[in-house]
């Protein structure tokens, strides 16, 4: 008779959770030192479409009978848009330093900073005051809504937050998106305008 020796079966060890504390835990959650993060990837057609409607949004309100109501309530717009993106790119937001970035972007632009100012104050000429002036503003609103939105979405992208927001850097891109973005709210309007 022949005795059949078989090896006992040895059960592979399972990996242990780690339970380490201290600078030691640390130290393994964090990423290798020099290796940052990367912002999560946001689709295009999710941004573009935070900022379109904001800039109809903002474009209507310039509409607004009331001189200087249009202002604050496209100011409003504004900060809500850049919440709202963000919220998208897992960015914090906070309304006051939102409120001075905005500010310094748009008093950047001299002209074009006036510009709504003036365009609310001839409200109050009757009749043709509100007329001649509702068009422009809710077309301005609208190009420096959408100038806004895309200097903030391409900071963010970049994984810029607002803390880090360089105003003189991204001044000339704001110039540049407000010419496209004055395009951009007249083609909007037309298709508006198209589709009543």
């Amino acid at each position: 008779m022949t005795q059949n020796k078989e090896e006992p079966m040895v059960k592979p060890e399972k990996e242990k959770p780690s339970y380490t504390t201290g600078p030691e835990a640390k130290a393994e959650a964090e990423p290798a030192a020099g290796i940052e993060a990367a912002p999560p990837a946001v689709p295009k057609h999710e941004i573009e479409g935070i900022i379109r409607k904001r800039v109809y949004a903002s474009m209507v309100v310039g509409l607004a009978p009331v001189p200087l109501l249009d202002l604050a309530g496209t100011s409003l717009i504004q900060i809500e848009m850049v919440r709202a993106l963000a919220i998208r790119y897992g960015v914090p937001f906070q309304a006051d330093i939102t409120k001075t970035i905005i500010s310094s972007l748009v008093g950047g632009a001299l002209p074009v900073a006036a510009a709504p100012a003036v365009a609310s104050m001839v409200k109050f000429i009757p009749l043709i005051g509100w007329t001649t002036a509702g068009v422009s503003m809710s077309l301005l609103n609208g190009a420096i809504t959408y100038a806004l939105g895309n200097v903030f979405a391409m900071h963010f992208a970049s994984g810029g937050v607002l803390l880090d927001f360089d105003v003189n850097k991204l001044g000339s891109v704001f110039k540049s998106k407000l010419n496209e973005g004055k395009t951009v709210a007249a083609d909007m309007k037309e298709e508006q305008r198209a589709s009543i």
